[in-house]
């Protein structure tokens, strides 16, 4: 059973967020962490203190904690961790132990499904874990949902190409991102059109003095709520312009 933690580090008055597996190794620890921090520090060793003392803070799952804040120093000679030489393969594993979380799966076989995955998580190359990375974020909570738009996807792309691969690509999971994008404009576009029309209903059905009144309170109650579900309809339809409601 795979188990997660996040852990927050601290460096100079930057906050950071890191997520670590209990499979992970000292190693991929380590350079989980940096990537919480990186774009703050650099391309430096850093090494990761106790909050409230100069002790280095051991980097192994069962003694890191959960909701208690580390800091973090820039190192110059000593290092606490490998050098970030090699970080592609980290970010993957970073990335991969973000899907598991995003999905609530407890291990990184269970990505696909049933599904055909490029290969195993470990050699996935950076660009395709971070694409996954983004899209389980998108379908948080509905991993469901993810692998029947991945699996669409695919199918559509080697639908009449019997040397198409087989396997997940990130050209699959770009295009299963714009299909929910698409998807979830079309959800937004129709409330506001429903609220429109529940609107017209109540001022015929019950006159038009008391509908009238009826649809001004409303307006006051929630104006903001259908205002911004009209603009994100209106805003990312237009970034497809090809794809309109009811298409």
């Amino acid at each position: 059973m795979v188990n997660i933690k996040s852990i927050t580090l601290h460096y100079a008055d930057k906050t950071g967020t890191a997520m670590i597996a209990s499979y992970m190794t000292a190693q991929q620890i380590y350079h989980a962490l940096y990537d919480a921090v990186g774009y703050f520090v650099g391309a430096s060793e850093i090494i990761i203190l106790e909050h409230e003392s100069n002790e280095k803070a051991n980097l192994s799952y069962s003694r890191l904690k959960e909701g208690r804040p580390y800091r973090v120093v820039k190192s110059e000679s000593q290092m606490q961790g490998p050098g970030i030489g090699s970080s592609s393969a980290q970010h993957t594993v970073q990335n991969v132990a973000y899907i598991l979380e995003h999905w609530g799966l407890q291990h990184a076989s269970q990505i696909f499904g049933g599904m055909i995955p490029a290969k195993d998580p470990n050699e996935w190359p950076r660009t395709f874990s971070q694409e996954l990375r983004i899209f389980a974020k998108q379908t948080r909570g509905r991993f469901a949902e993810a692998i029947q738009l991945l699996t669409a996807e695919n199918n559509k792309r080697r639908a009449g190409d019997e040397d198409a691969p087989v396997e997940v690509t990130t050209a699959d999971i770009k295009n299963a991102r714009k299909e929910k994008t698409r998807r979830v404009a079309i959800g937004a576009w129709i409330e506001v059109e429903e609220n429109n029309e529940r609107s017209a209903t109540k001022v015929f059905a019950g006159g038009w003095s008391d509908g009238l009144d009826s649809v001004e309170k409303e307006s006051v109650a929630e104006p903001a709520k259908e205002t911004n579900l009209a603009q994100a309809a209106l805003t990312t339809l237009a970034m497809l312009p090809s794809r309109r409601p009811g298409e």
